[in-house]
């Protein structure tokens, strides 16, 4: 009989490692604080420069408008100011013209009246009375006239006479007193409405000068007149009007003899650039214009500035100082997570997180603590399942050594049988009692394969419940995630209210603007009521108060708004950097699972192949229990030993190669519970 007895050979898997080593947390470039406190900086400062230049743009503009108005009004001021002016000393020639005494056209009658005249109204330097018939002329006070006078030379006589009526001339300089003035003339009628004479009044322009002198806009704005060729008639500096200083050499001046009315700026002689309205009196051909100083109409602007700049550097540390403290309280916990995965990663299974927080990450922690535990306790399964392994391979070895001594003793036996009956009952006993052995050694080396597998089979189902876990923990990172997502929406809805408030201080503001334009037209009737109006001018007044603060109550109710609104997109900002934190987290997890995927399917290899043992080793019993029935065969045909010891003897060889063949089968499984052993010690428990 021959026995065959080969167990499979067997090999042990090889773990593979990722060729790219696990990230330091050390060397992560830009932390998580860091970058926090570059984004509240930026998040603070951006909008502050960008409101600061808005609103300078926008304060400019108001004021430049502003300017523009305040300064048309006081050009169209001016304008009626110098009308009244023309038309108050032209309706007192008209009055002289129509007086008894002066149409008498009798010097020493007429003279005496026109003094009296002369004494009550100062700005008048000198009165004129010239008949027509004989060419006579004399005046208040006294001139002497040379003998060669012609009136027809003189404009106010001519123009008066060609009028027919009352005659304007233009500005001239009076060689007496130097001040600039202008003669307004009318005709004198007989009863029959003939002309019979003319009487001239020159009126000086000082007054005017006070009157364009009271005319400001702010501290160092001020209004001038030119007369019709550009010479300054007017001005607040008398030495410019003395001078009769040309203004012809600006384009406005131009602009406004022309008959045009504009705002513009331009430089003045000392480099200084002006804001300057314009226009025309109509009647003469005049040109009116206030100007002010850019740099005092932009004062405030200036200020405003200086404010932005202030508060952004305040802001600016506020936000360096808050983003610091946040950093570290949201980065600490991360940072100590994210340690404990790379020792994970590197199969240390020691570490533990221990995070003190309510929040998702301190769940995050605890799931993660749970895990890194039932993965230990794995581990360490595999572990004593491999020391079980490698013991049944000893007892393995150790049964074929019997085994192979056993046979060797049989082949022993063989040949003594050839030298006697009588030693071959004694032979067979022997034998009997070795295969007794190897039936024992058999059934214990078949019981530890079984032994093996079963804790291969406990194994799978830890790393399955571990499986579980992470899946639990995967959930549980969802849930976050849709938590984050619907603050977001959340915080959507509120920037959408915060924009329909401001609106509405748009709104407010515009009520303002007009409410202050309503204030600025009723101070200036008021004005024009002289003393009856001033009561309406003090309601005005308190009535532009009052849009003022309606105005700036608007204005902080927008800027709390726009404050807001950055605060909501920080938030905005920051859930979506907690989304990609989480989204981080999930793919950690997911690299963990694969890992214990790998394992589970290397304890499947070492279940199976201890399952194979166990069959071999069955075969071999069967094998074995052949041999205790070939004895008892051998002890009932003892008479027939010697004629089949040739047989027994081969039978005897090869049942030693068998045994041979499970030695080295028991050394290959040792070398693969040693290898699993070398496999599962690379985890640090």
């Amino acid at each position: 009989m021959k026995f065959k007895f080969k167990l499979p050979k067997l090999k042990l898997p090889k773990l593979k490692r990722s060729k790219k080593p696990p990230r330091d947390s050390k060397g992560i470039k830009g932390s998580l604080k860091t970058r926090l406190a570059a984004f509240f900086i930026l998040m603070a400062i951006i909008p502050l420069v960008v409101m600061g230049t808005v609103v300078t743009n926008i304060t400019r503009n108001s004021v430049s408008t502003e300017i523009q108005d305040k300064a048309s009004i006081i050009v169209n001021n001016l304008d009626d100011n110098i009308d009244l002016f023309i038309e108050q000393n032209k309706n007192l020639v008209a009055f002289l013209a129509t007086t008894t005494t002066v149409r008498t056209m009798e010097e020493q009658q007429i003279s005496p009246f026109l003094y009296d005249m002369f004494q009550q109204n100062p700005q008048i330097l000198r009165i004129y009375v010239a008949g027509i018939e004989d060419h006579s002329v004399f005046a208040v006070p006294f001139v002497s006239f040379p003998d060669n006078y012609n009136l027809e030379n003189e404009k106010w006589y001519t123009g008066a006479i060609g009028a027919k009526g009352a005659f304007i001339s233009d500005v001239q300089v009076d060689t007496m007193s130097g001040n600039s003035v202008v003669s307004i003339s009318d005709v004198i009628l007989s009863d029959s409405g003939e002309p019979m004479g003319v009487v001239c009044a020159d009126v000086s322009l000082v007054n005017l000068t006070r009157i364009v002198m009271n005319m400001k806009v702010g501290e160092e704005g001020f209004a001038f007149v030119t007369d019709k060729d550009g010479n300054v008639i007017a001005h607040k500096e008398y030495y410019i009007v003395k001078a009769r200083e040309n203004y012809n050499k600006y384009d406005f001046v131009n602009s406004a003899l022309n008959a045009e009315k504009g705002f513009t700026t331009y430089k003045d002689k000392d480099g200084r650039e002006q804001f300057v309205a314009y226009g025309q009196y109509n009647r003469l051909g005049w040109g009116i214009f206030v100007q002010q100083p850019v740099e005092e109409a932009f004062v405030h602007i200036s200020t405003i500035s200086k404010t932005v700049v202030i508060i952004s550097g305040i802001v600016a540390l506020v936000s360096l100082v808050l983003s610091m403290f946040l950093g570290q309280i949201i980065a600490k916990p991360i940072r100590r997570l994210l340690n404990v995965t790379e020792s994970v990663a590197n199969n240390d299974l020691t570490g533990v997180v221990k995070i003190k927080d309510n929040t998702e990450i301190g769940a995050l922690a605890a799931s993660f603590d749970i895990m890194t535990s039932r993965l230990k306790e794995l581990v360490q399964e595999v572990i004593r399942a491999t020391e079980n392994l490698s013991a049944s391979a000893e007892e393995l070895a150790s049964g074929a050594e019997q085994s192979t001594l056993s046979a060797q003793q049989v082949a022993e036996a063989v040949e003594q049988i050839a030298h006697g009956a009588n030693e071959q009952a004694k032979n067979l006993e022997e034998i009997s009692e070795v295969v007794n052995q190897l039936v024992i050694s058999n059934g214990n080396v078949e019981e530890n394969a079984r032994s093996t597998a079963d804790s291969a089979e406990h194994m799978t189902l830890s790393a399955k419940e571990s499986q579980q876990n992470i899946r639990l923990s995967k959930e549980k990172m969802d849930s976050i995630k849709t938590s984050v997502d619907q603050s977001n929406r959340i915080m959507g809805d509120l920037d959408d209210k915060l924009r329909e408030i401001g609106n509405i201080t748009g709104i407010i503001g515009e009520i303002v603007d007009q409410t202050n334009l309503l204030a600025l037209n009723a101070s200036i009737e008021a004005a024009r009521a002289g003393e009856h109006g001033r009561g309406f001018a003090v309601v005005a007044d308190e009535v532009r108060k009052l849009a003022e603060q309606s105005g700036e109550a608007a204005k902080q109710i927008s800027d709390i708004v726009k404050v807001i609104q950055n605060s909501s997109k920080f938030a905005v900002n920051s859930m979506a950097e907690s989304i990609k934190e989480v989204d981080e987290g999930q793919n950690l997890i997911q690299d963990i699972n694969s890992q214990i995927d790998a394992l589970i399917a290397e304890i499947n290899i070492v279940a199976d192949r201890a399952k194979n043992i166990s069959g071999e080793l069955s075969e071999q019993y069967n094998h074995i229990d052949s041999i205790v029935r070939m004895v008892h065969d051998i002890s009932s045909i003892s008479q027939e030993t010697a004629a089949g010891t040739q047989e027994v003897s081969a039978s005897t060889e090869e049942q030693t190669a068998t045994m041979e063949s499970v030695s080295a089968s028991a050394q290959e499984l040792a070398k693969l519970a040693e290898g699993l052993s070398m496999l599962v010690n690379k985890f640090k428990v």
